[in-house]
């Protein structure tokens, strides 16, 4: 279960169910007469946290809907998907290989790697950041007109302004749970699940009725039927997750190799491959990889979190042997082994993100820019344009819901960011690593071997994360290794 922020309980507070947030629960204030004194809650407040060992505990089992207790945000699921597919992949692949003479041979070769019915994170009852913003606009209108619910010395003011968070219209200690206003009716968003498609909060909305507040309920559940809310039986869950298997991917290769075998002392290998992997979603596990609009998962599309377009790999080992000869020289040289090896590849992609819940979807880790002009100008929240490299139009801004016209839709840029999933690119890499060996032989079959590695010879800076904010994206966070040596001998008799 989530606990969003929200008002610390105080002095003029009074008993209420919105006053189980995370504020309350880190001051450990939630058990405070004023706040919320429900034992079935199992609250330590010394230890500001929920005892999870108690089978009693409103938390377990959904013991919260048969006590009666209300929650304000539901808790999230992840049910299996009905119309699970078993993934699979297909591949074609085919190659050329010629003998050039002299020890060296050309190979080309290409491979297209098709994934269908892939897993993926959705959330299948997402809030729907329109309806939600529509529900915060008929507040405001309702507080100018003066027509806003508050109760006996509660501040109309408090029931929402020009610029609060549209999901917390109507949940300040001494506010209504709803109104009516020259721009329709709003409702407290918890009581319709934030406007999520399961519709009415029934365990929010038997706590209100209990508690003389049934008109409120009626109005949530007229705005649910006008506006297509809720699945004929009531959902006890917020977000739902399951990995459903409508993901797909494609990769498209091609290699081209160079290769001498081993003769006249010496042996490499060039390998150049040139790669664009597809996809929709890279990492089912991590809720930073789930669409940005759970609306529209497809438009997630794009370059792979892992595709690296190009990659140059030269390695090779000469072995100078022995050599003839009784002088000073040979004597020295005899026995080398050298073998370097360098690989210069492009950056992999990155996702460029906002770093706030731009869409109200209680998931700031997918929330993207949008892509604008340089002479766009501030957003009504207040952000200006950044300049960005990685932006089509040269800037990049958050979306703004104040900016949203009236009606906008669920895919609006004041909800989501137009710019594509991972449109950044980390910095190119080079590797120089290089061994040298030499090996002694003595009598009685006695053997020695001294090496000396060296990893990243050229000391060059290779980027390994860099910062995905739109702020700063492309900054880099952490490198790989500096130039390092190493040194052993072995001994074999």
């Amino acid at each position: 279960m989530i606990l969003a922020g929200g008002s610390p309980c105080t002095t003029a507070s009074t008993f209420s169910p919105l006053n189980l947030n995370a504020t309350n629960t880190f001051q450990g204030s939630l058990s405070n007469a004023n706040c919320l004194p429900v034992a079935g809650l199992n609250y330590l407040p010394s230890q500001q946290r929920f005892d999870p060992n108690n089978p009693a505990s409103v938390f377990v089992n959904q013991n919260f809907l048969s006590s009666g207790f209300p929650l304000a945000i539901l808790p999230s699921g992840l049910p299996a998907d009905l119309n699970y597919y078993t993934p699979y992949v297909q591949q074609i692949s085919f190659g050329v290989e010629r003998d050039l003479g002299r020890n060296l041979s050309i190979n080309v070769a290409y491979n297209n790697t098709g994934g269908r019915h892939l897993n993926r994170p959705i959330n299948v009852n997402p809030v729907n950041p329109s309806l939600l913003v529509n529900n915060w606009r008929a507040a405001n209108a309702a507080v100018r007109a003066g027509t806003a619910g508050v109760l006996p010395g509660g501040n109309i003011n408090s029931v929402a302004s020009p610029t609060s968070n549209p999901l917390t219209v109507a949940t300040v200690s001494g506010t209504a749970p709803c109104g009516l206003g020259p721009a329709g009716p709003y409702v407290a968003p918890p009581l319709l699940n934030f406007f999520r498609r399961s519709g009415l909060n029934t365990s929010l909305a038997r706590f209100l009725s209990a508690q003389g507040a049934g008109q409120c309920v009626a109005l949530a559940s007229q705005i649910a039927a006008t506006e297509g809310l809720g699945v004929g039986v009531p959902v006890p869950f917020g977000d739902m997750s399951p990995n459903l298997t409508t993901g797909t991917s494609s990769y498209n290769g091609l290699s081209v190799n160079l290769k001498k075998r081993l003769s006249a002392n010496y042996e490499f290998l060039v390998s150049y491959t040139w790669s664009h992997a597809i996809d929709d979603s890279t990492d089912v596990v991590s809720t930073a990889d789930a669409p940005q609009n759970n609306f529209n998962p497809n438009a997630e599309r794009a370059t792979s979190t892992f595709d690296q377009r190009h990659r140059l790999v030269l390695s090779g080992v000469y072995n100078s042997r022995h050599l003839s000869g009784a002088s000073f020289f040979p004597s020295i040289l005899s026995g080398f082994t050298v073998a370097p090896i360098i690989e210069v590849s492009s950056g992999r992609p990155f996702n460029i993100v906002t770093g706030t819940d731009t869409n109200f979807d209680f998931d700031p880790l997918t929330d993207r820019p949008n892509a604008v002009a340089a002479n766009s100008g501030p957003t009504k929240c207040g952000t200006a344009p950044v300049a960005s490299k990685f932006s089509p139009t040269g800037y990049l801004n958050v979306p703004c819901y104040r900016d949203a016209p009236t009606g906008a839709d669920i895919a609006s840029s004041a909800f989501n960011g137009s710019l594509a999933r991972n449109t950044g690119i980390r910095p190119y890499t080079v590797f120089t690593d290089l061994r040298i060996a030499r090996a002694f032989s003595f009598s009685h079959d006695f053997a020695l071997q001294i090496t000396a590695d060296a990893f990243n010879l050229i000391n060059k800076n290779n980027t390994l994360d860099v910062n995905l904010l739109y702020t700063n994206a492309g900054q880099e966070t952490a490198s790989y290794d500096p130039r390092q040596f190493q040194f052993g001998a072995r001994l074999s008799f």
